[in-house]
């Protein structure tokens, strides 16, 4: 069930039951960015914003299927808890030392950022399905970004990596590359394999083409 709460928050979230929530301030600024993209030409400002926004939700629909939200949940229960316990820190300097001594706060962030890093994977998956390309998602990761440097963001301390519940999206935008790369060398493999098993020849050597592809997809 998808909900859009009309708020200014740049944010979509998936929520336990099947619920994704997404925010009216998200979907402007995805389409202000398109504009000012496609000054002259609206109908690919509006197909921009559409698979930014279809990025968005696959990302969401991913976190739903694949089982995230409990994992999420009990890492912002402990990390609600770990901003209370350093509330009377004064600087941020300190407050990061303290969580840096903390290992299972910094294990909950790397799970996290894989937890998201997965999403992204299964979210490009579901893209394609849909009719949209990896790139979409790209051109989206590469948009955060962007605004993140325009604000000085990411020379925020809170935004080192290993501090981070999120990877950056710079980073993300490169591990979707990477997915991108590897989809098109597995079909490559994969229509090998097919026109081997076709024509009744070399099928041992099929076999283990499709073995390949199949290791990338277990399920």
């Amino acid at each position: 069930t998808y909900e859009v709460i009309n708020n200014d928050t740049v944010n979509a979230v998936a929520i336990t039951g099947g619920f994704i929530v997404v925010y009216t301030g998200l979907l402007e600024q995805l389409d202000s960015v398109a504009r000012a993209r496609f000054p002259r030409d609206s109908a690919q400002a509006r197909a921009r914003y559409l698979g930014w926004t279809a990025s968005v939700l696959g990302h969401e629909l991913a976190h739903l299927e694949l089982g995230h939200l409990d994992d999420i949940a009990r890492f912002l229960a402990r990390s609600r808890a770990g901003r209370t316990a350093v509330a009377t820190d004064t600087t941020r300097e300190a407050q990061i030392e303290r969580v840096m001594s903390e290992p299972g706060m910094l294990a909950d962030r790397a799970l996290t950022r894989e937890l998201e890093a997965s999403a992204d994977r299964t979210g490009a998956l579901y893209l394609l399905r849909a009719g949209w390309d990896i790139q979409d998602a790209m051109d989206l990761f590469r948009i955060f970004d962007e605004i993140d440097r325009a604000r000085g963001g990411t020379t925020d301390l809170g935004h080192v990596t290993w501090l981070s519940d999120h990877p950056r999206p710079a980073e993300r935008e490169g591990r979707l590359e990477i997915l991108r790369g590897t989809l098109k060398i597995d079909q490559a493999r994969f229509d090998d394999a097919i026109t081997l098993v076709r024509n009744g020849v070399m099928l041992d050597t099929a076999i283990v083409l499709l073995d390949t592809v199949l290791a990338h997809f277990p399920d």
